[in-house]
């Protein structure tokens, strides 16, 4: 997709390999021309064959002086004979072949319009725009990768970065990625990885609070040990392991219920300990 400069977007590029010409598809499914021969046909015909020169015939058929060289050009090499505005052609099939060996070796159209056999640039012209010579362009066109494969690698890379973070336990945040990616917060959006960071910090999240749940749940248990024959109170128990009661029950429930739970098997094994020991020293 393109934007011209008037506004107009043109969505889908294609080309004849029989005429050679270019076009487009606008946003109302319209099929148009990108090059101008259609137009350049209908403007000659209409202008006959003036006598008074190229700059003439131009300002005639509102066309550049270039833009009516090549349309003359084009048409000569697809008229019968090949004469167009009162121009003979003579096509050199050697030449011809020499242009299309030096296209298809990915000779540029600059360099061999800079060849000294030219007699005019307008000769040159007539071969640049041979049917034979444009239908080779085409064909040596490369197609650039598409916006989904490019998109594609772009989330490829984010989603290596953010692994990367979790699997180093950093910080994941939109910029930290953007410093390593080395774009800036608008570019990620327009790439379409936010949810990749979002999806990662909370991956990141859950298992931070898991790491954070299971330490609480390895120091409950060390801090019953050490007092296995003590009665404890859950102020205690919390106060020792430095845990914030309400801040843990926001983020893990379970977990304060666990050490509900824990206290009181705990405290009930220590009476029934405590309570056989005094029964002994009784008797």
């Amino acid at each position: 997709m393109k934007r011209r400069k008037s506004g107009e977007t043109l969505l889908y590029y294609l080309a004849c390999t029989e005429c050679g010409c270019e076009y487009a598809v606008d946003e109302e499914g319209v099929l148009k021309e990108r090059t101008y021969f259609i137009e350049g046909y209908q403007s000659l015909r209409s202008a006959g064959n003036p006598l008074s020169g190229m700059k003439d015939l131009a300002r005639s058929i509102g066309f550049t002086e270039d833009k009516t060289r090549r349309c003359l050009a084009y048409f000569c090499t697809r008229m019968e004979p090949y004469e167009w505005s009162g121009a003979l052609v003579e096509i050199d099939n050697a030449l011809l072949d020499r242009v299309l060996n030096d296209i298809c070796k990915g000779a540029k159209l600059k360099a061999i319009q800079q060849w000294n056999c030219w007699e005019s640039y307008q000769q040159f012209l007539v071969y640049r725009f041979h049917p034979e010579v444009m239908r080779a362009l085409i064909e040596m066109k490369r197609p650039r990768p598409s916006k989904r494969t490019n998109s594609a690698i772009k989330r490829e890379i984010v989603r290596e970065v953010v692994e990367d973070l979790l699997e180093k336990n950093e910080d994941i945040t939109l910029a930290s990625v953007c410093e390593i990616v080395g774009v800036c917060p608008e570019t990620i959006r327009h790439w379409g990885c936010n949810d990749l960071i979002a999806e990662a910090k909370q991956i990141q999240w859950e298992n931070r609070v898991q790491h954070r749940k299971d330490l609480i749940y390895k120091k409950v248990e060390e801090f019953l040990l050490q007092n296995s024959n003590t009665t404890v109170t859950s102020n205690a128990l919390y106060n020792s392991c430095r845990i914030n009661r309400t801040g843990l029950w926001r983020i893990a429930p379970e977990l304060t219920t666990y050490i509900y739970e824990r206290i009181i098997q705990h405290n009930r094994k220590c009476r029934i300990i405590n309570d056989s020991l005094n029964y002994d020293e009784e008797f």
